[in-house]
């Protein structure tokens, strides 16, 4: 056989194995983003997810999960199934009520891709505080195609998803995106939110009212749309939803030492159809249909390694908190000591996304309740590192509290108040935290 007989079949042969590589490029894409949005799932979210899979892949079968206690451990297993019984379910959490939304627009599957992995990159406020070219890096990571166009795109569709705020940058896009276009005055109003917050926020209503051409009755009319608008959509949400968790997790306490559980009972648990696989080698059975069960198997393999996935990171990021907040296990709140998201991913060789999502919409039930697992991590005080910031949060609002009205503290009295009860904190520190909490300057605070 000469060269130019062989170079058509290796050229053909060449092809042959870019498109093989191609295709599993392609397979392994949905994959890896199941594994980011497994994980990402509370319990009562995945519990929907597996609902929709059951009935959307025929290969996959459901049993019910048998738990084998061991003999040490079967009464206290029996008592966190009664414990499970008995907690009100959380339902319509940010994660699962964007996805019902996301299957609702019937977008092609690369475009409901870029949307959920998007959903997975937002912050605890619900916004996305990751720039392009962050989100661009870990959508290449993630063997997204279509770079920043397709970023632009899916971020102007989570825009306009519900709660309206979902998936701005900051305060101001949050409160843009909730405004009402309809509405005569959105102009004005967003001429408000654009150029006028730092002013509002530190009550100078007659400046803000000469600078945008009105009077002030018609000031506090405008004030008064903006008063309905939220500063943090996700977390309004997840508020709501809160006095009604299932735990993810349970800790409990025995003897000094302390038991971790990532909670599957009452999850079914998936496996791959026998009858299915059976269909998928019969050569009596058509070519195409032998291919199509062969990609729901396929599918349902991977959806039960995410699962398997989900468990391990949980299990792991959830006994390294526990580990590292052993004395609140102990002494409840006032044990809570300072950790940062990035410390523990380092500990754990873990990207510190993937503490994220381990963590996010999760509630461990421990001996002082059930508790967001979040919560646990807190930015420690620099000039006194044993000290939670937690804590002073608490103590400045107690300080507030109990202020008298016609004489509020001011900041530099609150700092001084707050080192006199042993926490090492600067002005400025107190400024911040009074803004966190939602609590206005001594001057606003004045009741005349």
């Amino acid at each position: 056989m000469n060269g130019s007989e062989r170079t058509p079949r290796a050229a053909a042969g060449l092809s042959a194995r870019l498109e093989t590589g191609m295709s599993q490029q392609l397979l392994l894409l949905p994959h890896m983003l199941q594994s980011i949005e497994v994980l990402a799932l509370p319990l009562e979210a995945l519990e929907a997810r597996l609902s929709q899979a059951f009935g959307e892949n025929e290969a996959l079968e459901f049993r019910e999960r048998r738990r084998r206690p061991r003999a040490r451990d079967a009464e206290r297993g029996r008592a966190n199934q009664d414990l499970l019984s008995e907690l009100p379910s959380r339902r319509g959490g940010l994660a699962e009520r964007l996805d019902e939304q996301i299957r609702m627009l019937e977008l092609a599957e690369p475009d409901a891709i870029w949307l959920r992995f998007l959903v997975g990159a937002l912050d605890e406020r619900g916004f996305l505080a990751l720039s392009d070219e962050e989100l661009l890096a870990l959508a290449e990571q993630a063997r997204l195609e279509g770079g920043r166009d397709a970023l632009g795109l899916a971020i102007a569709r989570l825009q306009a998803l519900e709660p309206r705020g979902i998936g701005a940058r900051d305060l101001r896009e949050a409160l843009l995106l909730q405004l009402d276009r309809r509405s005569p005055d959105h102009a004005l109003v967003a001429r408000l939110v654009e150029e006028f917050l730092d002013e509002l926020s530190k009550n100078r209503l007659p400046q803000v009212a000469r600078a945008l051409g009105v009077d002030l009755p018609r000031l506090r009319e405008l004030l008064e749309q903006l008063r309905g608008l939220s500063a943090r959509p996700a977390l309004d949400l997840l508020d709501e939803a809160a006095p009604c968790v299932r735990p993810d997790v349970l800790v409990e306490c025995d003897g000094g030492e302390f038991r971790l559980t990532v909670v599957r009972e009452g999850t079914p648990e998936p496996i791959v159809s026998r009858r299915v696989e059976r269909l998928a080698a019969d050569r009596t059975q058509p070519r195409d249909v032998r291919a199509r069960l062969r990609q729901r198997i396929g599918e349902a393999r991977a959806l039960i390694q995410a699962l398997e996935q989900r468990h391990s990171t949980l299990r792991r990021v959830a006994r390294a908190l526990f580990e590292r907040q052993r004395r609140w296990l102990d002494e409840g709140p006032r044990g809570l000591v300072p950790l940062r998201m990035i410390e523990l991913a380092e500990e754990l060789e873990l990207h510190q996304s993937t503490v994220s999502r381990a963590i996010s919409g999760k509630w461990a039930q421990t001996p002082w309740g059930v508790v967001p697992l979040r919560a646990f991590f807190q930015t420690g005080l620099a000039s006194s590192p044993e000290v939670s910031r937690e804590h002073a949060r608490s103590a400045l609002r107690e300080l507030v509290a109990l202020e008298d009205p016609r004489a509020p503290l001011s900041d530099d009295v609150l700092t001084e108040r707050l080192r006199r009860r042993g926490f090492d904190v600067a002005r400025r520190t107190v400024a911040k935290y009074r803004e966190e909490l939602g609590i206005q300057s001594s001057y606003l605070r004045r009741r005349h």
